[in-house]
């Protein structure tokens, strides 16, 4: 059932979200397609120890014993600005942007809202996370009626992986993850009207620095040269990284393993865009 379903929508089998787009479900990934031709389908859900190692516990952010029901509203920026579906990416429509989602918080007079959304913005470009669009930034409604900026979500490095190479939603006017540098971003925050963009992104710039030069790889199916860098990272003075961000060198230019070691320098995310691949 399951081959036929995928060969009539034209998909492969493994397209789970396409296939559940594709039979009318708005819930893609919410969902497991099963196949009742396989003998144990559907399967059951079932409790896991949490006691072994590996496992993240995580408190979730929108609930709270203040808010009804114990769980706070978030309103993601498609439904924000009015966008639907593929609308979420700046170039379908062009209804979703950043300036845009910063002036909603501007016109609050949310100032930290604001602040927290450039800084998102500047780590996604330094770790390569392409896909932050208009659903994965969202705006939570507190329960005494005030409206925030929702902690971080869906933050992952993709610079690495097949596709296009660009961002979700353009920075500084620029899609090209490999292009965009520190100029772009603090045309992006003026366009914004945000006073001490370069401060805050020399900051967010020095705090991604520390952690790529002191956290070790998990343990996993890790590539050795990764390990390597990983595990002697090079280093850079806050002097060479105060100078860089305060010049932000507008030259593109793509940064490779065999270049720059993943564990990064203050070049590669302050002076020039930085795409590890």
């Amino acid at each position: 059932m399951l081959t036929r379903l995928a060969q009539q929508a034209g998909l492969a089998e493994q397209d789970v979200i396409g296939l559940l787009r594709s039979y009318g479900r708005d819930v893609a990934g919410a969902l497991q397609i099963w196949d009742p031709d396989i003998p144990g389908e559907p399967r059951q859900p079932a409790l896991e120890s949490l006691s072994g190692s590996g496992v993240a516990r995580m408190l979730r952010y929108d609930r709270s014993p203040d808010a009804p029901e114990g769980r706070i509203h978030q309103e993601d920026f498609n439904q924000v600005l009015g966008a639907a579906g593929n609308q979420k990416y700046q170039k379908y429509g062009g209804r979703v942007s950043l300036e845009r989602i910063a002036r909603v918080f501007s016109a609050l007079g949310d100032s930290d809202s604001l602040e927290r959304l450039f800084k998102l913005v500047v780590v996604s470009v330094s770790v390569g996370n392409l896909d932050m669009h208009a659903k994965n930034l969202s705006m939570l409604h507190l329960p005494d009626g005030a409206m925030t900026l929702s902690p971080a979500y869906d933050v992952v490095p993709q610079a690495h992986q097949p596709n296009d190479g660009e961002v979700a939603l353009a920075i500084g006017g620029e899609y090209r993850h490999p292009a965009i540098t520190v100029n772009h971003l603090l045309a992006e925050a003026r366009a914004w009207g945000l006073a001490e963009a370069a401060d805050l992104a020399e900051e967010t710039l020095t705090t991604v620095l520390q952690l790529a030069n002191t956290e070790a790889p998990t343990n996993g199916p890790t590539p050795d040269s990764l390990v390597t860098s990983l595990a002697s990272p090079p280093t850079c003075s806050a002097d060479a990284r105060s100078e860089r961000v305060a010049t932000a060198v507008d030259q593109p230019h793509t940064l490779t393993p065999e270049t720059v070691p993943v564990g990064t320098t203050c070049l590669a995310i302050a002076d020039r865009p930085y795409a590890d691949t």
